[in-house]
This record gives structure tokens, sequence and C-alpha cells, in this order.
């Protein structure tokens, strides 16, 4: 097995898998190959990724020994996002809290389209492991968009309010700036979302099935701002224009509230 780990900095470097067929199979099991799955994260990023792909084809428990999953992200390439993504949504990745959300959610931002996926793939799959891991990626590099998803997959998926939505609001509406001298403190401040609380007022007015999610939505942004404070470019109603009251409770307090 030394000569197997030379193969990725060679001419042919897709051929190692032709020299593993020469190997011993008791030698070459998934979990041998930990020097080889090191190489391939140095070497050529377009045909280490291809190996990898084979090393699946070969034998689907390779995904088990994390430095498989630790060379493609070490890749870090649109194609090897996207080849986790595919393998999220065949259920072939071990469960959510070996996966390494954060990672994936670096590539989400890098690469527009892996977000779009990620997206398209959440607001369409039932509930499981990968929808489950699709949502914990999402929820790293939550913002207005994603919480208008979350709201709408919620409801097709017959779900309430709960710490995962409350977690995408708060990482959308409130902002942290890193205190000087102090690495590991910071100041928290609030983020005008003045689009996505009329998005959510909208839902509200509708009383359809969105209805009372998003006034969840909308008193948790309000327990926000009275916790970090207000925005001045940001109107206290979510839609003044609309003339109905916010909370809408107050018009049956106060009829004539309506009008404001």
């Amino acid at each position: 097995m030394g000569w197997i780990e030379l193969f990725p900095f060679s001419d042919r470097p897709t051929a190692v898998i032709e020299g593993l067929g020469a190997v011993p199979a008791k030698n070459c099991q998934f979990r041998d190959l930990d020097r080889l799955l090191i190489a391939l994260a140095d070497g050529p990023p377009e045909a280490a990724l291809q190996i990898l792909k084979a090393l699946v084809t070969r034998d689907v428990r390779i995904i088990e020994n994390h430095l498989w999953m630790i060379s493609v992200f070490k890749i870090g390439t649109e194609a090897a996002a996207f080849l986790i993504l595919d393998l999220i949504c065949n259920g072939s990745l071990p469960g959510r809290d070996g996966f390494p959300t954060r990672r994936m959610a670096e590539l989400a931002r890098k690469y527009p389209q892996i977000r779009a996926k990620l997206m398209q793939h959440y607001s369409t799959m039932p509930l499981g492991k990968a929808h489950q891991m699709m949502e914990m990626v999402l929820l790293e590099i939550a913002d207005a968009e994603i919480i208008l998803a979350f709201v709408h997959n919620y409801v097709r998926c017959e779900r309430g309010f709960d710490g995962n939505l409350a977690r995408a609001i708060h990482q959308t509406a409130v902002g942290k700036q890193p205190v000087i001298d102090l690495p590991s403190a910071y100041n928290e401040f609030s983020i005008s979302l003045t689009t996505l609380r009329k998005e959510l007022f909208s839902m509200v007015l509708a009383n359809g099935s969105e209805s009372s999610l998003a006034a969840a939505c909308l008193n948790e942004i309000e327990e926000l701002r009275d916790e970090h404070g207000r925005v001045n470019d940001e109107p206290r109603h979510p839609n003044i224009a609309s003339g109905r009251a916010w909370p809408i409770e107050a018009e049956s307090l106060c009829p004539s509230v309506a009008k404001y």
C-alpha cells in the first residue's frame, strides 16, 4: 500500500483505482486508505475529486472514513460541494451529528448555485435525515430569504414555531461586532428587516395556513428589538400602508386603531 498514496501526484492519478485492484482485498478495505485520502486532499483538485467519487462507487463505506469527507471539503470547489449535496440527498452521508455543517455552509456562501440547490431540495423533500442536515446548513447562513423559505416549509411539513426558526430569526435580526482587545467578546446590534417584516405581515393578513407562523416570527423579531434596540430606518409597524393594526389583536380591543 505504500506506493498507492503517490498516485494523486502522478501523470495519471485516476489509475489509482486500477492500482487498488492489484492489492489483496484484505489490505485495502475502506479503513485502510487513510494515507491515500490525505494525499488526495493535496493533489490536483479535479482528478482528486474524480478519485474520491470512484472510491465511493467502489465501496460506499469509504464515506464512513472521516478523512474522505475532510478531503472533499479541503478541495473546496463547487464540484466538491455538489458531490456532498448529492450524497446528502440520497442519504449516503452519516447522521447530522457527524456532518461538518459549518464547512458546508462556507461552500454555500461561496457558491450561489449551491445555496440555490440547498433551498430547492429543502423546500421539496420530506422530513428525514437529509432534510435535517440541509436545515442545519441553512441555519448557518440564515437571512431574510431563508427565513421565508423556512416559513413555507414549516407549513408544508406541518411544523410549529420552534428553536430552529427562532435561531434563524436571531441570526438575521441581530448582528455582532467584535470588541477591540477582547477576542472572545462582541457587541450585538439590531439589523433592519423592513422588507421581511412587510412580507410576514402580508402573510398574517392573508389569514391562510402561514398566518399564525408568520405572526410568531414577527413577535420574535419584536422581542429581539426590545432586547437589542430598534433600528432608525425600520418602522415600528410592519406595513402601516395596509391600514391594519399591529399586533392584530389591537383591532378587537380598540377597533378605531385600525385607521392608524
